[in-house]
């Protein structure tokens, strides 16, 4: 299996030490940087698969990092998580606008690293099937109240397009109607990771079922097993 090569860009030691005691164990070759001149002499000479980026530092900011980056035929296609304090809606719009592929937020979360690490380098492990669907989707919690669309289903949770993401860890209450089904399905999901989910730039969450009602699991189970297995002949 090839091993995967990670650069870690931050000024604070303390939080490249982190993140490397948390990824060293999952085998993957990490290189780190200091500054943002620093990481992109880094990204032209070593070409990472995905880079983990602060947000602030000293030199260059971490959104312009990203934006010359992805400006660059040689470096766009390499996945870019923005690591920062800075929750705040300006920050996320500054790092999607220079085409940031997600986002972690400090003090960070061994399991949210890790799963969003994963997922971008498409190697998350998967014990559930999932599917691509659009089926619109009420999302509400904490600062968000918005009619979306899922873009992918699983029996475990979905990825749901939204212009404003929610952050990492919280939940939401999601109602969403299958396919022929007489009563809409309500649960609670936590989000896992933001994000974009394809090359066209669908920004969004996705989100863990956190609290679904058995019935309602196996409906999603049955109408998954259906487009999987196509049309009846």
């Amino acid at each position: 299996m090839e091993v995967k090569k990670l650069l870690l860009v931050d000024d604070v030691e303390l939080f490249l030490h982190l993140e490397r005691t948390i990824l060293k164990r999952k085998s993957f070759s990490i290189s780190t940087a200091k500054s943002g001149n620093e990481a992109l002499e880094s990204v032209r000479k070593t070409k990472p698969d995905l880079i983990l980026l602060d947000m602030f530092m000293p030199d260059i900011n971490g959104d312009e990092v990203c934006r010359i980056l992805k400006s660059d035929p040689e470096t766009m296609d390499i996945p870019i998580i923005i690591v920062t304090m800075d929750s705040k809606l300006g920050s996320k719009e500054r790092c999607i606008e220079a085409g940031c592929d997600g986002f972690i937020y400090k003090p960070i979360n061994k399991n949210v690293l890790i799963a969003t690490v994963e997922e971008h380098l498409g190697i998350r492990k998967r014990y559930f099937r999932r599917v691509p669907t659009k089926l619109q989707c009420d999302v509400s919690g904490k600062d968000i109240d918005v009619s979306a669309f899922i873009h992918n289903l699983s029996q475990t949770g979905a990825f749901i397009a939204m212009d404003i993401v929610p952050e990492i860890g919280e939940e939401q209450e999601l109602e969403f109607t299958l396919p022929g089904a007489d009563e809409p399905i309500n649960t609670q999901a936590k989000v896992r990771w933001v994000g974009y989910i394809d090359e066209e730039g669908t920004l969004g969450a996705g989100v863990e079922f956190s609290a679904i009602e058995e019935g309602e699991s196996a409906l999603i189970r049955a109408f998954i097993d259906g487009l999987l297995s196509g049309p009846s002949r």
